[in-house]
């Protein structure tokens, strides 16, 4: 798997003009076979939501989004989840203080 070229295909697809696979596979210069095997990879593995669009001749996002492909250290994500927790402490302490005034 070519990190760089997954990444390159998530551009094209969340700009909105990435074209039919035979455009793609000129853009990203690799076989047509193979972006559709990306596609279904990225469909599959990654849960990215790409439709195709008849009309426009394009593949698409269905959702507003994009396809990271790199590490996340726990360490970030047990920073986050904890700042969720105090986030929603301090909006509840808010929120009651302006229920009593």
């Amino acid at each position: 798997m070519d990190a760089e070229l997954y990444r390159r295909l998530d551009y094209y697809i969340s700009l909105g003009n990435a074209g039919p696979c035979d455009e793609l596979a000129k853009k990203l210069d690799i076989k047509e076979r193979q972006v559709k095997h990306m596609l279904n990879v990225m469909r599959s593995d990654f849960y990215c939501p790409i439709e195709y669009d008849y009309s426009k001749k394009s593949y698409y996002y269905t959702e507003v989004g994009r396809c990271r492909l790199q590490f996340e250290s726990s360490k970030l994500q047990l920073l986050l989840e904890n700042f969720g927790a105090v986030a929603r402490q301090l909006f509840a302490s808010i929120f009651i203080f302006i229920i009593t005034i």
